[in-house]
């Protein structure tokens, strides 16, 4: 009774060792396929292996999968034997990352698990051969190898900084510790007694549950730099995006500003085409209405003799000539309240009283033309070209507006304008010539000389007035 109560108790232990090592095995390649870890699957397959090499050494393998075989058992423990050591040299290359932190230490396992595999060739019941005792010594030896082996590279690691290498430490500790009684019991380097079968096998529960430790303490240190290395993978992100909405908040801004410089320069040259307030109406409507100007006075000036002196001048100097002429003339325009109109070859057209009224447009128009003169005349005693010029003004009703679809010219039409380029022609060189409606608006502030009644194409005769000067007090018109 004692020896039938021994053998259910041993098998009672059996049972619930191997079942803690293949349940471990079975929950490790469930994690395996959710996080597909190879560590995971090696140590699955390693646990199952060790569970089923305990079944096949207790003899009791064979009886579950082929009872009338009896010697199935030690087939199997070949087998598992090569198995269960093969999974846990990859497992400890995989838990231990051998290949980059130790890689004299991969190439050594990589070893071990060739030289492993002569053991079931020497010793294996099937092949023949009556070598079993120098097989088991062989497989014996490589795996105590391989064990003491995988306890140095876990030394070294963990004196690397590699903490999961603690839990693995410890658990092929009292692995190694059990395996290395049972093995020198059965080489005979120690006396044998049934229990020092259980020393490997105890050692091997608590390998399994210490590397079930090490490997979810290394998975937590995996998902914790994982975890690092996203926080720190969105943080580059979102200083990229922000370094890229800098980027693109300066284009933005730099584009806004060469738009804006664009539009300023836009408006400047629409406005030293057109009159400001005609501008603005184009840019606001995109159309420009033609109005009536009853009261302003147009004023043309033009150069003497101009096509003779063409003929004798570069071309380049020609242009270089009117362009400093006009140029002043602009700005004396300018100063004058004056709108001009545009130039016509050596002609220069101003009208003053639009497009915004003003009171004393004749007055002004005047003034503008006297300053006109003594700007040429000035100019003429320091150049070596001298530009004698005529100006005639009148004063009366137009009509002003932009024509065109494309180059906008903003015009004057209407009975004023023919007569005022008449005035202008019938004009002696270097005066200002007056019709006799102007003169009546200028009569109190120049002096003026009446040239009587001069014929002008299209009008006949009419009469006209040299200005002199600003009045003097006790001053008036010469007749």
């Amino acid at each position: 009774m004692a020896t039938i109560g021994a053998i259910v108790a041993d098998a009672c232990l059996d049972g619930i060792l191997v079942g803690i090592i293949v349940g471990l095995g079975f929950y490790n390649l469930a994690l395996f396929i959710f996080v597909r870890e190879h560590g995971y699957l090696y140590f699955a397959l390693y646990s199952l292996c060790a569970g089923l090499y305990i079944l096949s050494v207790g003899e009791r393998l064979g009886c579950l999968l082929w009872p009338s075989y009896p010697r199935w058992d030690s087939l199997f423990s070949w087998l598992l034997v090569l198995a269960t050591v093969t999974l846990f040299a990859r497992f400890t290359q995989q838990f231990l990352g051998t290949a980059e932190n130790l890689p004299w230490g991969h190439r050594w396992l990589q070893v071990m698990m060739v030289l492993l595999c002569a053991g079931p060739l020497i010793g294996a019941p099937f092949i023949g051969l009556e070598l079993r005792r120098a097989g088991f010594v062989w497989n014996t030896v490589i795996s105590l190898t391989v064990f003491v082996s995988a306890i140095i590279m876990a030394v070294i690691c963990l004196l690397r900084g590699f903490r999961p290498a603690r839990a693995y430490l410890a658990g092929n500790s009292f692995f190694c510790a059990g395996v290395c009684l049972y093995g020198f019991g059965i080489l005979g380097l120690v006396p044998w007694h049934p229990w020092l079968r259980n020393t490997a096998v105890i050692g091997i529960v608590f390998q399994v549950m210490f590397f079930s430790l090490g490997i979810a303490d290394r998975m937590a240190r995996l998902r914790r730099r994982l975890a690092e290395e996203e926080i720190e993978r969105i943080r580059f992100q979102q200083e990229l995006v922000a370094a890229n909405n800098r980027e693109l908040a300066e284009r933005v801004e730099a584009q806004t500003a060469e738009l804006r410089r664009e539009k300023e320069e836009t408006e400047r040259l629409l406005y030293n085409i057109l009159p400001r307030a005609v501008a603005t109406e184009l840019r606001t409507t995109g159309r420009n209405t033609p109005r009536r100007h009853e009261e302003v006075s147009v004023l043309f000036a033009d150069l003497v003799d101009f096509t003779v002196t063409v003929g004798t001048i570069p071309p380049r100097k020609l242009v270089d000539e009117l362009n400093a002429i006009f140029s002043a003339f602009d700005d004396i325009v300018a100063r004058h309240g004056l709108e001009k109109i545009k130039t016509i070859g050596d002609a220069y057209f101003a009208v003053a009283g639009l497009p915004e009224p003003l009171p004393r447009h004749a007055v002004a128009c005047v003034r503008c033309a006297l300053e006109m003169t003594a700007f040429i005349e000035e100019r003429n005693r320091h150049s070596a070209l001298k530009w004698p010029m005529r100006i005639g003004i009148h004063s009366g009703g137009v009509v002003a507006g932009v024509v065109g679809k494309s180059k906008f010219t903003y015009d004057i039409w209407g009975d004023a304008v023919n007569i005022a380029a008449r005035i202008e022609s019938a004009a002696e060189p270097g005066r200002v010539n007056l019709s006799a409606y102007t003169y009546d608006l200028v009569r109190h502030d120049f002096d003026c000389q009446y040239r009587g009644k001069i014929e002008i194409k299209g009008k006949g005769r009419i009469d006209m007035y040299h200005v002199l000067g600003p009045a003097r007090k006790s001053a008036v018109a010469q007749f």
